[in-house]
């Protein structure tokens, strides 16, 4: 027996799983575990990642990577009146490499601000498969 299957649903499943295989891979990293990890697969899709340390002159915010499935990457401030501040926007490329977005971190947490880059985006489609192809072993 054959069973059909729904494009939406399937697309939406590997739209759902390769955000997860691919936060844990960017956190990975930027040398934070699943722990530090939250995803929203709903409309538009997200993700935070808490990193430890500050950045210079705000030793009293607490800092994050947040992913938006439009914007990419961008290094926020979690500021003591509760207020996110985006301190800087990685741009190119929104499913840029994990070692891409450590580094952009790290440059961040130097003092340095990256130059912005236009981001470059993708379609449904094309995103599941760039987040497709951080899938692997079974998730957390």
């Amino acid at each position: 027996m054959t069973l059909a299957s729904d494009p939406h649903l399937d697309l939406d499943f590997a739209l759902d799983n390769g955000l997860r295989a691919y936060a844990l891979a960017v956190s990975a990293a930027v040398g934070t575990g699943w722990e530090a990890c939250s995803v929203d697969s709903g409309t538009p899709m997200t993700a935070y990642i808490a990193v430890d340390g500050s950045v210079p002159g705000h030793d009293a915010c607490d800092v994050a990577l947040l992913w938006h499935e439009d914007r990419g990457w961008a290094v926020v401030l979690e500021t003591p009146s509760g207020e996110d501040l985006t301190l800087a926007r990685l741009g190119g490329p929104v499913v840029a490499a994990p070692e891409a977005v450590a580094g952009f971190l790290a440059a961040v947490r130097s003092g340095t601000r990256p130059a912005a880059r236009p981001v470059v985006p993708s379609s449904s489609v094309e995103l599941a498969a760039e987040l497709g192809a951080y899938q692997g072993d079974p998730l957390p």
